[in-house]
């Protein structure tokens, strides 16, 4: 038993002496350029570092380590990078000059992301999913997209750009969940073939700006109950028209279309949508036209109604006090200006124009002046008729006497 023993110890001392040496197992740098492609395992160098023409395979659990600590190695899902001094990590960029370009960091903190040359977080992706750039703004030329292809909707422009804040002040627009609604600082800039489109809105309602007509600035494409418009949450005030070209201004509070235009017959309604006559304005009264209105042609109407101020009606011609001209003075009167009293004359008729309804007062005036004239002739006729048939009477008696007095002789 004891020579089996030393047997056994005597070939494994023969083993381990024809074995190289960890610390000896080196070779000079000169000789790896001269071996080229003929290296066929990691070889240390008399620099200090490990060569090798091919991969270099390491088992799950193991790769490179550092005596401060530092381990990159893999597991069973992938490379991990594990920090030394500190409970960061830290991979850096060099060039062939040994200049620091960059690097990936990360931290106990959650956050990970690019350092600067200078050391300064330029990107911080946070576990709660948000996005940082310290540095500045977030240059977006061809937008920000999913990996599916698709726009990412809930960007959080606080988390994007740090310099805003509040209700969208800053540089960027910004969604608010709470609300529902898009905040802006400024103007929102789109191309000449996009705008606004509500995919279930409207029927599908577009807002975007008009490129190939002369006739207006903005397109507004969209259909609700007949009706393409614009409404006015606050007032409950609607601007919409139908295919046709009829509508206005509709009011939800009352009800009722405060503007209905007619496109077939050109008609005008206020206050009603009831516009069957053509060309003309309709309210839910009847016709009106208000204020100064100015018609440079024809005025055509089956009746003209004028309101006339109280007082102002003539009637005061017939009271016991008016002081009527005589007719020498009425001829005086028109002889020495030719017209006749309280009537203005051709010239400021020519000039100024004339009040409708003052003028038919006053010519009323003239027509009750007129009566009274005519009641006044006819009394002096009826007393002429009186003293002529008085003198008929006479002149009857004194033709009958005279008659008897011939025929006595």
């Amino acid at each position: 038993m004891q020579k089996h023993t030393l047997s056994i110890s005597l070939l494994l001392i023969f083993i381990c002496c024809q074995l190289p040496s960890q610390a000896q197992s080196f070779v000079e740098t000169s000789q790896l350029s001269q071996a080229g492609g003929a290296l066929k395992v990691p070889q240390y160098a008399s620099n200090g570092y490990l060569y090798a023409n091919n991969w270099i395979h390491v088992n799950p659990s193991t790769g490179l380590f550092s005596s401060n600590g530092s381990h990159f190695y893999n597991d069973s899902n992938g490379w991990i990078a594990q920090g030394g001094y500190s409970s960061s990590v830290q991979l850096k960029f060099r060039n062939s000059s040994g200049v620091t370009l960059g690097s990936i960091y990360a931290n106990d903190s959650n956050l990970i992301g690019f350092l600067n040359n200078s050391g300064y977080w330029v990107f911080q992706a946070e576990a709660n999913g948000n996005i940082n750039f310290p540095l500045g703004n977030l240059n977006l030329s061809s937008g920000i997209y999913n990996g599916n292809g698709s726009g990412l909707t809930n960007v959080n422009a606080q988390s994007l750009d740090g310099k805003v804040s509040g209700n969208g002040a800053g540089n960027l627009a910004y969604y608010d969940p709470s609300s529902a609604y898009m905040y802006t600082p400024t103007w929102i800039g789109i191309g000449s073939s996009a705008g606004i489109f509500s995919p279930s809105g409207g029927n599908g309602a577009h807002f975007y700006p008009n490129s190939s007509s002369s006739y207006a600035t903005w397109f507004l494409n969209g259909n609700r109950g007949g009706y393409g418009g614009i409404y006015d949450i606050y007032s409950k005030t609607h601007w919409m028209y139908d295919a046709n070209g009829n509508g206005g201004d509709y009011n939800q509070f009352s009800d009722t279309w405060i503007t209905y235009w007619h496109a077939s017959n050109k008609s005008l309604g206020v206050g009603t949508s009831a516009t069957n006559v053509n060309y003309s304005i309709t309210t839910a009264k009847g016709a009106l036209l208000g204020g100064n209105t100015l018609i440079q042609g024809n005025l055509e109407a089956l009746k003209v109604k004028v309101t006339a101020t109280p007082g102002s009606v003539p009637d005061y011609v017939f009271q016991p006090n008016y002081k009527l001209q005589t007719l020498n003075e009425l001829e005086a009167f028109i002889k020495a200006n030719s017209h006749l009293p309280n009537i203005p004359n051709a010239k400021e008729i020519e000039t100024n124009g004339q009040d409708l309804g003052d003028l038919q007062l006053k010519l009323l005036e003239k027509i009750e002046e007129l009566t009274l004239y005519l009641i006044e002739e006819n009394k002096e006729r009826d007393i002429l008729k009186k003293e002529n048939s008085h003198l008929k009477e006479r002149l009857a008696k004194v033709e009958a006497l005279i008659k008897t007095l011939t025929i006595n002789k």
